[in-house]
This record gives C-alpha cells, structure tokens and sequence, in this order.
C-alpha cells in the first residue's frame, strides 16, 4: 500500500488524513502548535491588547494571595522541622513530634 504525501496534513497507516481530535488535541496554526486547554495565543501580526486596569488589579490580587498561602505554608513546613529536630536533654529525639508527622502522613 502506497501512502500519499500531503502538503502540511498529517496521515494515518490507511493514508487517511487525521484532523485535530486525532492528533492529541493540537491544531497547525502556520508555524505554531497550540494546545485546546491553554489560553490561545496571538497569531503572527496580531498585537495583543493591554490589561485593563481591572484585569491587572486582579492578576496582582491572586497573585499577591498565592504568594501568602506559599509563605504560610514554608513557615508551618520550618516550624515542623524545627519541632522534628529537638531532642531531650540525654539526646533521645521526641517521639511527640515523629508521631503527629506519622499520623499527618496516614491521614492524608
């Protein structure tokens, strides 16, 4: 069985052309692959338009909250390893904190 060659169009073993479902989601735009689930991408030629003020004030909003929640979260994560380390005073580690870090592991 021969297999014609076309121009650009991808083609299965029966020399069908696939269209874009088939080919994992992604579609030819000129030189660009661009995915269905990310946000679309300007084309060549195509100046993208700025953020209205709304837009930006939102952006640094969720932007400014995810940085907090990363900051409380490596703090409970130091406090923890500060809490993991301490000893007793014959240097025997305290099973209280091993235990509850047990515990949190077999919860989750």
């Amino acid at each position: 069985m021969v297999r014609a060659k076309t121009a650009g169009k991808k083609a299965d073993s029966n020399g069908k052309q696939l269209g874009s479902e088939q080919l994992g989601g992604k579609q030819l735009k000129g030189k660009q692959l661009e995915s269905k689930e990310g946000p679309a991408q300007a084309s060549v030629g195509q100046a993208s338009r700025p953020l209205s003020r709304m837009q930006r004030l939102m952006s640094q909003a969720a932007q400014h909250k995810a940085d907090m929640a990363a900051a409380r979260q490596a703090k409970g994560r130091q406090q923890q390893k500060q809490a993991f380390f301490k000893r007793t005073r014959t240097g025997q580690p305290l099973m209280r904190y091993r235990v509850e870090k047990i515990l949190q592991a077999l919860q989750s």
